[in-house]
């Protein structure tokens, strides 16, 4: 709990490396490949509240000189989830849950061409239940990031703003 430490499987051996330390940093990681099997990682530094990023940028990934990290969000009053998805660019999109309790909000942020972050969007108050669900994002064929989180909740950035949805849960039956 206190490293975040990026591990390849190479020809029967194990090589770990790590990329950040300190207390209770690299708590809910997630982890996407790009196009050029690149690794993107988003993770918490739960003690600092800051989410954080990771890329590695040579063709190295043993070398903590070939990673480039970022703090993304400084402003975290509590955190409970990250999930990452990259684009067709290889650009990643991160949502988040930044808050505890009843004011627990779904957040979005993306690294944008210029290498520059975009300010954090605010998904929905409403939208994340004081439980600890977790979220999944995707970018969908348009290129629009889309958001589940919880048992029933559904975001679509439409371009110019979030489409949110709560859906109730379908029994599927079973194959006789």
């Amino acid at each position: 709990r206190n490293a975040l430490k990026y591990m390849i499987y190479a020809n029967g051996n194990a090589t770990v490396i790590p990329l950040d330390s300190g207390s209770r940093i690299g708590e809910y990681v997630s982890l996407a490949l790009d196009t050029n099997n690149k690794a993107h990682l988003a993770y918490v530094d739960t003690v600092n509240k800051v989410l954080k990023y990771a890329k590695c940028t040579g063709d190295n990934p043993f070398s903590t000189d070939n990673w480039v990290k970022d703090n993304v969000d400084t402003d975290l009053n509590g955190m409970s989830n990250s999930t990452l998805a990259l684009d067709k660019d290889n650009l990643p999109h991160i949502a988040y849950q930044s808050g505890a309790g009843s004011a627990k909000k779904l957040k979005y942020i993306k690294r944008n061409s210029d290498r520059n972050w975009s300010q954090p969007q605010e998904i929905d108050t409403g939208f994340i239940d004081s439980e600890n669900y977790n979220s999944c994002i995707a970018i969908n064929r348009a290129g629009k990031p889309c958001i589940a989180s919880g048992p029933n909740k559904y975001a679509e950035w439409t371009g110019t703003i979030w489409s949110t949805s709560t859906f109730t849960t379908l029994a599927i039956p079973k194959k006789s």
